[in-house]
């Protein structure tokens, strides 16, 4: 009768984790600049969770204080 079905949507698939390489290659030109992106934007960018996205820039952070 009157009964709606929604339509199906797909799970996001865990791939691999964002290695700390990948992190780097998406914000080359922040880290050449000496910058270390905020944890919003590694989250939105790599699309990971707050304590990766934390992970990340503590990464990223030790990258540009060796290069100071």
């Amino acid at each position: 009768s009157g009964s709606r079905t929604r339509p199906r949507t797909r799970a996001r698939t865990r791939g691999a984790p964002v290695t700390e390489h990948e992190a780097e290659a998406e914000f080359i030109d922040e880290l050449a600049a000496g910058k270390v992106p905020p944890q919003g934007e590694i989250r939105t960018r790599m699309h990971v969770g707050q304590d990766r996205a934390r992970a990340l820039q503590e990464h990223m952070r030790s990258l540009t204080a060796a290069r100071t």
